[in-house]
């Protein structure tokens, strides 16, 4: 994101807004499509058990949003440092009308959709307090609201929470050294915490009830709030990189020769790395899985700030990137949907299980491509836009004051 101190701001900014970089897009596009295989994969019967462990691991989609989000919104902040004079308070407009409209629609999409009776991850009824909860971003608190009313909604928690902490924490990390000692604090105090309240807990979700807790320890904030410290450690190994303006306009030929072993000795890594945690045994005492895909995602991205190289940062990508928060949403309804409708004529068309995953998996993501691409259209960017309008109304009013 910049190269040296003196032309760090140039690098940063552009017409005094934040600089968008397409590579972030295909960050996100990487994400989402991940996180769509390993749902897909769950509707599919005797996969490869090879196939199966990459599957699997699409679920870790969802730490590269965090750190991607940690990245972007630190950029943010610093940019706008310079000459925003309510930066916190219209961080968090932004914020609310950037995740706020497409969530409360899905909510209710769900309820109406699925009812109130028992989902995944709880044996219980949906409750009023579940969906109040739900709608005010608390239910990374709540072992039987995290997850139940809306599928995936435990994620959108934990990113409300890193808001609430994101700018403080802007405040204060202000070096790669004190992004890593984040890291290290909130990894420790994460831990911690996860274990004091399955310890506490447990009590109350004895027996059948046990994965309710176990689902929810893995999911609540305080077992994820140190991805994202892994996010504003990146943000700062950022820094130390030369800007990349975008992935078509940027060529390998124009690097020098350092960049260039640069690039390519860390998407050697992040490859590498990848495929050895998918077919690791993932029996990791104490160090969770989770944050060393973070370790890994780390070197993704750095990778990609670097180089992003088109036959990864292209247009498809970066596309689903900037619909990913709706597909996130979405590509759940349209999966329940194909198993209803046409996975039985899929089955009937092959018996081959891989072959099954690629009509599944390409049918989703190509029902995704459209619908996703409507609801950003006609729910995220008015909701944006909102956002907006708010901020510069009020600067406005302000100002004449």
């Amino acid at each position: 994101m910049a190269a040296t101190a003196n032309n760090r701001s140039n690098k940063e900014s552009t017409g005094g807004q934040p600089q968008h970089f397409d590579w972030i897009d295909a960050l996100r596009g990487f994400a989402i499509l991940a996180v769509m295989l390993v749902h897909s994969s769950q509707f599919v019967r005797n996969l490869p058990k090879p196939l199966e462990l990459i599957a699997n691991q699409g679920a870790r989609g969802v730490q590269l949003f965090f750190i991607v989000s940690a990245v972007t919104l630190m950029h943010s902040l610093k940019v706008r440092e310079s000459f925003d004079g309510f930066l916190i308070f219209n961080f968090y407009v932004r914020r609310f009308f950037r995740i706020a409209p497409m969530f409360w629609v899905a909510i209710v999409g769900y309820v109406l959709l699925e009812g109130t009776g028992p989902r995944y991850g709880t044996s219980q009824r949906m409750s009023p307090w579940d969906i109040g909860l739900t709608a005010l971003f608390l239910h990374t608190w709540s072992p039987n609201a995290i997850n139940s009313v809306v599928p995936g909604g435990w994620s959108i928690t934990a990113e409300a929470m890193f808001y609430v902490c994101l700018p403080f924490l802007f405040r204060r990390i202000k070096s790669l050294a004190e992004g890593g000692l984040l890291v290290l604090a909130s990894f420790f105090l994460g831990r911690l915490l996860t274990k004091l309240v399955f310890w506490f807990l447990s009590p109350w979700f004895a027996g059948e009830e046990q994965y309710v807790l176990e689902l929810f320890r893995f999911l609540w904030f305080p077992n994820q709030c140190y991805i994202f410290a892994l996010g504003i450690l990146t943000y700062f190994v950022l820094k130390q990189v030369p800007s990349v303006e975008g992935g078509r306009s940027f060529r390998f030929s124009g690097l020098s020769p350092t960049m260039k072993k640069s690039a390519i000795v860390l998407h050697l890594i992040w490859i590498f790395g990848t495929f050895a945690l998918c077919f690791s045994s993932g029996g990791y005492r104490y160090i969770p899985e989770h944050f060393l895909f973070g370790l890994v995602f780390v070197i993704l991205v750095w990778a990609f700030g670097v180089y992003p190289a088109p036959v990864l940062a292209n247009r498809f990508t970066r596309h689903f990137g900037k619909i990913s928060y709706s597909a996130y949403f979405i590509h759940f309804v349209v999966l329940d949907e194909m198993n209803r409708l046409v996975l039985p004529w899929y089955r009937s068309l092959t018996a081959i299980p891989a072959i099954q995953l690629v009509l599944v998996y390409g049918s989703c993501v190509i029902a995704n491509l459209f619908l996703a691409t409507l609801t950003h259209e006609l729910i995220e960017k008015p909701g944006i836009n909102w956002g907006k309008r708010f901020v510069r109304v009020r600067s406005l009013n302000v100002g004449s004051a």
